[in-house]
């Protein structure tokens, strides 16, 4: 594992140019990734009126593929947002490795998402789905497909680990708004590769609309302001957020 991260920071560094990042979606500059635990968000609607804005992108439902066939998990978890806050539906995609991804499987995956999104009635959507390299056409085609059948103007988003956005990088010309480069559980080479980002060098291009992060890890930030996605280990509580924002590197009210 240590050989194959060092290839990939050598090859992030060798490959990095000081390219524009793609535009962002209209949401705020901080995100809370909600998964599917209970969660209660009230605090954000007694935070002080002029700090930043902060949204919640929470875990609307798992679709989980299995032999061919498709089962849809809703979000179980209680969740509480107040009205007055941004939200982001996520949906997580799971498949077995070794499993055959078919074109019948991936019209079903679509109608699903569109009927999840239709249901949210946001206007956006997000998208997490570790895809292995056996099923990364399969992802590329549903992402083309999906954007043919949403409204104009509807966002989407997905995440990526971050080895998608340093050497293994497959994500260039997808058809989406932003990707979220899951910055953390980075493994031998994570002080390596977060030294790195600290002295400068950024992700790919594509990786650069927006970045994520873990509270119980090292915070650094890229070396150009972008959407900050965090996910907290423990449940979101009243003081979660400001004590996150408060250690050394953290993103600032």
């Amino acid at each position: 594992a240590a050989r194959r991260w060092g290839w990939t920071l050598a090859v992030w560094i060798l490959g990095c140019r000081a390219e524009p990042p793609p535009s962002p979606l209209p949401l705020p500059p901080r995100m809370l990734w909600a998964w599917e635990r209970p969660e209660d968000f009230s605090f954000l609607s007694r935070r002080d009126p002029g700090a930043p804005e902060v949204g919640v992108a929470y875990l609307l439902a798992t679709l989980e593929l299995r032999r061919g066939e498709l089962v849809v998990r809703r979000r179980h978890g209680a969740l509480r947002i107040p009205p007055a806050v941004v939200r982001l539906p996520v949906v997580r995609i799971e498949a077995g490795a070794g499993w055959v991804l078919d074109g019948g499987l991936q019209r079903g995956v679509r109608d699903a998402l569109l009927a999840e999104a239709q249901a949210a009635g946001l206007g956006r959507l997000q998208l997490d789905f570790e895809a292995l390299v056996s099923q990364r056409p399969f992802y590329r085609a549903l992402l083309a497909a999906l954007r043919q059948q949403l409204p104009p103007g509807f966002g989407l988003s997905i995440t990526a680990l971050a080895s998608w956005c340093l050497g293994d990088r497959w994500l260039s010309a997808l058809p989406v708004d932003e990707v979220v480069p899951m910055f953390y559980r980075l493994g031998p080479a994570g002080p390596e590769l977060r030294a790195e980002l600290a002295r400068g060098r950024d992700l790919a291009r594509e990786c650069r609309a927006a970045h994520g992060l873990i509270t119980d890890e090292p915070m650094v930030l890229p070396p150009t302001p972008r959407r900050l996605y965090l996910f907290s280990p423990a449940a979101w509580q009243p003081g979660a957020l400001d004590a996150a924002l408060a250690r050394p590197g953290a993103p600032k009210e």
